[in-house]
């Protein structure tokens, strides 16, 4: 079998998950990965793979138009390889809505992960008009019971929920049901939402005595109870020592990575309330925790515990061995997705995508 990974985004924050989900396939498929030669110098050397690198512009910061411009490039030279070289699937590891809907072939097959385009499929009514054409044959992958509801009732799209997976687990098992003693220590790593969640956790940790915060922000800062800084290089050590993460950004309709990182080292997590934060609290109730307001976490911390069963379940479910046995059931059924005008077997090294 012979698949081609596409990642014509490049976003950072999605390399860790972009690297696994390469590795996994590589188990089981003869598989070619398309980025740009940042993405590309940042995969795993251990894994198996074929390059093809896609061009890059080094003007991008001119502007949403041209970076689109840019997307349509990488695209178009994307289908001008599938022109030449056979894949049984094609699946976008991230794409652009805007862009793809100007660039791709709607005939031409293919598999799109989602991560935040449905949640700006609700600010957007140019997007929510323009991804209503891509429907069959194009696949939709989700990571929630409730995204997949939501591209039905809304779309009318069949989809396939895939389970996020981890990159980095607690080295003890889990434990019998534990509570916490303060001081609390609460970790918020991203500064995404920060404008609204910042300064109230400045206040939680002002407020009680028996609160301690760190947190990502907009500048340096210390206090008696605090810790804030522009950029945490100690991060995994962080979410290690912390008795609870808070995730700031509001997830509706998009997953957040940092939430399963820390499921999956047994964390508590706060979560603004949502599909997303719904999704993870009905599966794991002892360790999602939903909010309205920043405030409510003073009266959580003290009665909050763990359960084994939750975090056995997560570390379970979202292993990337179920993600292995998933694929091999979807992608082994014999019929290509990709038509090509000639077939080769012949491996491609890394080279420029013309």
């Amino acid at each position: 079998m012979r698949i081609l990974l596409a990642d014509p985004l490049g976003a950072v924050g999605h390399r860790a998950f972009n690297d696994k989900l390469a590795e996994v396939c590589s188990r089981f498929a003869d598989v070619t990965y398309a980025a740009d030669a940042q993405s590309l110098d940042s995969l795993n050397k251990q894994t198996k793979l074929n390059l093809l690198k896609l061009p890059h512009w080094s003007w991008l910061k001119l502007g949403k138009a041209f970076a689109r411009l840019h997307q349509i490039r990488k695209l178009t030279a994307i289908q001008h390889h599938l022109q030449r070289h056979t894949y049984d699937r094609v699946i976008f590891l991230a794409y652009e809505t805007v862009s793809f809907a100007a660039a791709w072939n709607r005939n031409r097959a293919c598999t799109l992960i989602h991560h935040n385009n449905l949640d700006e499929l609700c600010r957007c009514p140019i997007r929510r008009h323009l991804f209503s054409g891509f429907s069959s044959p194009m696949q939709h992958f989700v990571f929630c019971d409730e995204f997949a509801d939501m591209l039905r009732m809304k779309y009318g799209f069949s989809s396939q929920v895939i389970p996020h997976p981890y990159y980095h687990s607690s080295t003890d098992p889990p434990v019998d049901t534990k509570t916490l003693a303060p001081p609390y220590r609460i970790y918020a790593p991203s500064r995404s939402g920060y404008k609204e969640h910042g300064p109230q956790l400045l206040e939680l940790a002002h407020n009680f005595e028996t609160i301690h915060v760190t947190l990502r922000g907009e500048h340096n800062g210390h206090g008696e109870r605090f810790l804030m800084k522009t950029q945490f290089d100690d991060y995994h050590a962080q979410m290690q020592q912390a008795d609870a993460i808070f995730c700031g950004g509001r997830y509706h309709y998009r997953v957040s990575g940092v939430a399963y990182e820390a499921l999956a080292l047994g964390k508590p997590v706060f979560l603004w309330d949502g599909p997303f934060a719904n999704s993870l609290r009905r599966q794991f109730p002892s360790m999602v925790h939903t909010i309205q307001n920043v405030p409510q976490i003073a009266g959580i911390m003290p009665i909050l515990s763990v359960k084994p069963t939750d975090q056995s379940r997560f570390l379970t479910n979202h292993h990337d061995q179920q993600l292995e046995l998933l694929f091999r059931k979807l992608f082994q059924s014999g019929s290509p997705m990709v038509p090509a005008t000639q077939k080769t077997d012949q491996r491609q090294p890394t080279k420029a995508a013309s």
